[in-house]
């Protein structure tokens, strides 16, 4: 008991440590305001679904009840609960309510719309109850475009790019021992009784054993965020110093990353090309879309904020949303130069200001495609070759 207090005090020592290493990264955030002598002519919404169940049983943790179907049903794993619906319609009208003064949601016109989903009932789910919510009207699945086909997703990694997985490896690799001397095998003393047993070479610092317990603390930190979101009690060992410790440690493994370029290129490139080409349509006049909707995960949220060297080390909350606003300066209206058009990053209602911008947060759209161009690939299954 002796050896677990001290680890515990030596962990929120170095919780505070980082906390006050990374807390002063969104420090530039502010609240909104919209610039009188600029029209909105676009916008693009990458969610995170809302609160749902834990993505599967973990066998070392003991069950607590998550209820779906009107609260009366046990939830399947991973599913949207009543609760994650009502946070996207809560999104939904903050949305429009937000932009009302732009007239874009007026009304519903499929051709000026891209409403984008992977292919997972909570994603589709989320996406149906802001779209709803937005327009004050019912919307059907058939009215998504979901992608059926995951090396064909652009909202997550490929499975089948064999670079970007040998490059995570890599990753994985360079990081192991700060990683499980720092955090991991501190965090195993406390945790043990939650987490699969290991050979006694574990204090050998084997990488496959630091994997697997990576994989693990995931799953209870998963877990522990669903149990947070339901008001469940977690356990005792289970400290909010802990919680944030278990935090950060999913963040570096699992979005951090994404700042290398060649990972976010091969990782999340594709839904870059796609934010750019929606951009492009309305700066060229070629069938411009209003509204440009992703529908999809943490693990979508998480890596475009990562890319954009934007890292706060906060894991991103259920029915988190980005949205990449696109402006153009009226009195250059009948001009096609690009350099009328500005863009703005907000992430869950605060403008979260890119490299390069002004006081409000506006960069002009030549520097955004200049800085984003690079992360897009040319050809992605020739790049995701070993």
């Amino acid at each position: 008991k002796k050896m677990q207090g001290k680890v515990v005090v030596e962990l929120i020592i170095l919780f505070i440590a980082l906390n006050a290493i990374f807390s002063g990264l969104f420090s530039r955030s502010h609240e909104i305001s919209y610039p009188n002598n600029m029209q909105l002519r676009q916008i693009q919404i990458i969610t995170r679904h809302g609160d749902r169940s834990p993505l599967s049983a973990y066998p070392y943790l003991s069950s607590v009840p998550f209820l779906c179907a009107d609260n009366h049903t046990m939830c399947e794993d991973g599913q949207l609960t009543n609760k994650g619906k009502a946070q996207l319609r809560k999104r939904g009208l903050s949305i429009r309510k937000t932009y009302s003064f732009s007239h874009l949601f007026d009304e519903y016109n499929e051709k000026e719309m891209v409403i984008k989903s992977t292919d997972k009932k909570r994603t589709i789910e989320s996406g149906l109850s802001l779209l709803s919510s937005l327009f004050a009207t019912d919307f059907q699945e058939s009215q998504l475009n979901i992608t059926k086909k995951r090396s064909s997703e652009v909202m997550l990694y490929s499975h089948d790019c064999d670079r970007w997985l040998d490059l995570v490896d890599k990753y994985a690799a360079s990081t192991h021992e700060s990683i499980n001397i720092g955090i991991v095998k501190p965090l195993r003393e406390i945790l043990s009784s939650y987490l699969p047993p290991t050979t006694s070479q574990y204090d050998r610092d084997d990488s496959n054993h630091s994997s697997t317990d990576i994989l693990s603390l995931f799953e209870i930190f998963d877990h522990m965020k669903c149990r947070q979101a339901h008001e469940h009690d977690l356990p005792d060992e289970i400290t909010e110093e802990i919680l944030q410790l278990l935090e950060l440690l999913c963040y570096h493994r699992f979005i951090y990353l994404f700042e290398d370029p060649i990972i976010a290129r091969l990782g999340i490139g594709r839904l870059f090309g796609e934010i750019l080409n929606w951009m492009d349509s309305v700066v060229h006049n070629s069938s411009p879309k209003k509204l440009v909707l992703f529908s999809g995960h943490d693990l979508t949220v998480g890596p475009v904020i990562s890319a954009l060297h934007l890292t706060d080390y906060k894991w991103p909350p259920y029915a988190s949303c980005i949205i990449f606003e696109l402006f153009e300066i009226p009195d250059k209206l009948t001009s096609s130069s690009s350099s009328s058009f500005f863009v703005r990053m907000i992430y869950n209602d605060l403008v979260l200001p890119l490299p390069h911008s002004d006081d409000m947060g506006m960069l002009k759209y030549k520097i955004f495609k200049e800085m984003v161009l690079p992360l897009v690939p040319v050809d992605f299954e020739e790049e995701c070759k070993l």
